[in-house]
């Protein structure tokens, strides 16, 4: 109890110090803008990493790509057609979440190295794509004059809004997470991460949850994909290619795969009530231990056979 209360303490320290950190003129403007903003859009690419592997066991590598198809296509709306910001910013997430939701769907079945290296054929595909098709960008990319007005509109003469946005989006990230891995989905998932055969031996979609799990995954990424345009006012497929896929995953790993104390918490709760209740009921029953005795059982779709 003590160190939960330590870690809510530095986390509300760490939180002050990053609303006050503008107004106390702690960073200049470009530091602001190039260590404060950066880390936090590109820590809302990695979070999405993260929820994936933490919570469903599956490490992507396309994560750069899917926010690379919100960012574009967001760009490519304001500069080419004429959209204004809002609709476009939209449509860009709407539709890396649909491309997310498809890249789901063929990667349902597979894991580990062969998810790994299915989720980098993406990204690999989806950078050569906006390389040579110059309809949509072309090796020079696009470039926007502004950014919508309530993010500073010029971002990079005037960044303190646009620190802001991406700090207040930071925050809402890590709260959904939070609350989502605690939801039955949630919990679903992470039986399904820990034991998928059970799972679906419990009447439980194993290979839907998987694709939902990766449009949530290409839902957050797509914030960042939108926030990286706002940031640099530009994007060109430079933005989304291998080094900055290693990087997105390198932030992932520094910071822990499996840091979000819910997931881990949620694990540990499941793996430290389950056992002890099914042996319980086993020793009464006679029945065999995982033979589907225990209490989470009764939360499934359908009762075990």
């Amino acid at each position: 109890m003590t160190v939960a209360w330590i870690n809510r303490g530095l986390a509300a320290a760490i939180l002050v110090f990053l609303v006050l950190v503008p107004p106390l003129h702690v960073l200049s403007e470009f530091n602001l803008s190039q260590v404060g903003t950066r880390s936090l859009w590109l820590g809302i690419a990695a979070a999405s990493v993260v929820f994936l592997a933490a919570n469903g066991g599956m490490v992507s590598l396309g994560q750069a790509a899917i926010y690379g198809v919100a960012g574009f296509t967001y760009a490519d709306l304001v500069v080419k057609v004429g959209w204004g910001h809002w609709p476009a910013i939209f449509a860009g997430m709407g539709t890396a979440i649909a491309f997310g939701l498809a890249v789901g769907l063929v990667a349902r079945r597979t894991t580990g190295i062969y998810f790994l290296m299915l989720t980098l054929a993406v990204g690999v595909i989806v950078y050569y794509f906006y390389l040579q098709v110059e309809q949509v960008s072309g090796q020079t990319g696009l470039h926007l004059d502004r950014a919508p007005a309530l993010v500073g509109g010029d971002t990079i003469s005037h960044p303190t809004r646009l620190y802001y946005a991406a700090l207040i989006l930071s925050a809402l990230v890590y709260v959904f997470i939070r609350y989502l891995v605690r939801t039955p989905f949630g919990i679903a998932l992470q039986g399904i991460r820990d034991d998928p055969v059970r799972m679906a031996s419990l009447g439980y979609n194993v290979e839907l949850h998987r694709a939902v799990a990766f449009a949530v995954g290409a839902a957050i990424a797509s914030i960042a994909g939108i926030l990286s345009v706002f940031f640099n006012l530009q994007i060109s497929p430079s933005s989304i290619d291998i080094n900055q896929t290693i990087i997105v995953l390198a932030i992932a790993v520094v910071g822990g795969l499996t840091r979000l104390r819910s997931s881990s918490s949620t694990r540990s709760r499941g793996r430290h009530t389950c056992p002890e209740s099914c042996s319980g009921r086993s020793a009464r029953s006679g029945t065999r231990p995982g033979s589907g005795c225990c209490s989470c059982s009764s939360s499934s779709p359908r009762r075990a056979g």
